[in-house]
């Protein structure tokens, strides 16, 4: 349901169709934008059907499922939008919206898709960092 600013609080997954969302990972640092565009995107694609109120914490857990070694405490998840930018064709740009880490409680964890101005059709780009270790 939308509020009157048309923030998504909740989606009636039971009524709501899910959407495709290509979700694309890399250790250590996020793909360039230039990795897309023009018909092109990065190799190590993950597609998940999900919805605009998908948390950035339930997007790692779904990448923990697919790999279950980035399930391990401290691994870190930062995750960022890529778009095409409205003024010049065929170039994309890419806004960070969140770290969330695994085994901990963040503040990231909550945010949601809808939040951070996602839009179906946009990629989610995801820094996978192993070596930082919380204790």
């Amino acid at each position: 349901m939308a509020d009157d600013q048309g923030r998504i609080d909740h989606v009636d997954r039971e009524k709501t169709c899910p959407f495709l969302l290509r979700v694309f990972t890399n250790e250590g640092d996020h793909h360039r934008p230039e990795n897309f565009g023009r018909g092109k995107t990065p190799t190590d694609e993950l597609r998940v059907y999900t919805w605009l109120d998908c948390t950035l914490k339930e997007l790692s857990s779904l990448i923990g499922e697919v790999n279950p070694d980035l399930r391990e405490k401290g691994t870190i998840f930062s995750f960022a939008t890529v778009f095409p930018d409205r003024r010049l064709r065929g170039v994309y740009r890419m806004k960070e919206i969140g770290t969330i880490i695994s085994g901990r409680r963040g503040t990231d964890d909550t945010k949601t898709l809808k939040s951070q101005k996602f839009q179906i059709g946009d990629y989610i780009s995801v820094a996978i960092s192993l070596r930082a270790r919380h204790r």
